[in-house]
């Protein structure tokens, strides 16, 4: 802990200082790279990134696309510059085709965090990621990422429809109808609509067993909260009466 403390007195002082675009490159990419996270995500919130440096670190993580680190530090970085067009740009060529992929959760979450700032580009990005919501080749891990993106925009386009909503709330992995249910978990606290038809759907025995599950889920982190509502307000919540 000691060691990293040190480094990162030393990455400040040597981002503050340095005024070589290509010395900063270098250390930039041992700092966005290093194995301790406290490391990365200072430098990734103390450099100032102009046109050239995001360019290099698109290389770079491309480069390194399969080293969660590496991933999650570039992302760090992405979501921290103020260049929102090159991050955008970055976003298209990178971020998501590598970032909202990967393995690792906290590379994902980095990567959710730069599409999170790009709220400008709200309409271009959720339709790339239903994209990949619906497209039964994506791993589950960008399923996960893409659904946690489109929360963080505050997307209402996803689920636009009841089909959408099934379509992941029945995929076989865990991680996907967890982060579908709560994504849902939003949209249906204004539109109770959407949960009583849901509901319906699943009395009628037309759910299989992991929407059922979804559905728990969603269930669950509505009534939490609607619980709590009424319970302040003396007032009857359509989400207590389905339960």
């Amino acid at each position: 802990e000691d060691d990293a403390q040190l480094r990162v007195a030393s990455m400040r002082t040597q981002l503050c200082t340095e005024s070589n675009e290509e010395k900063l490159k270098t250390i930039c990419d041992q700092g966005l790279t290093d194995n301790w996270s406290q490391v990365r995500e200072v430098c990734a919130n103390t450099v100032q990134a102009g046109p050239e440096l995001i360019k290099h670190w698109i290389e770079q993580i491309k480069k390194n696309q399969w080293n969660w680190r590496a991933v999650h530090g570039y992302c760090l970085a992405f979501a921290s510059a103020s260049d929102k067009q090159a991050i955008y740009e970055a976003a298209l060529v990178a971020v998501i085709p590598i970032g909202l992929y990967a393995t690792n959760a906290q590379a994902r979450d980095a990567a959710v965090r730069v599409i999170a700032s790009l709220g400008n580009y709200k309409d271009e990005l959720e339709i790339r990621l239903i994209e990949i919501i619906h497209n039964n080749t994506s791993s589950a891990y960008a399923k996960c990422g893409a659904l946690a993106a489109l929360e963080k925009l505050e997307s209402i386009a996803w689920p636009s429809h009841i089909d959408s909503a099934l379509h992941v709330f029945g995929h076989e992995a865990s991680i996907v109808r967890q982060a579908a249910a709560t994504l849902c978990q939003r949209q249906v606290a204004k539109n109770p609509i959407l949960f009583q038809l849901l509901h319906s759907l699943s009395i009628k025995n037309e759910f299989n067993q992991h929407q059922v599950e979804a559905l728990l889920m969603l269930l669950d982190g509505v009534i939490s909260d609607e619980a709590n509502t009424a319970l302040l307000h003396d007032a009857a919540s359509p989400y207590l009466k389905i339960a």
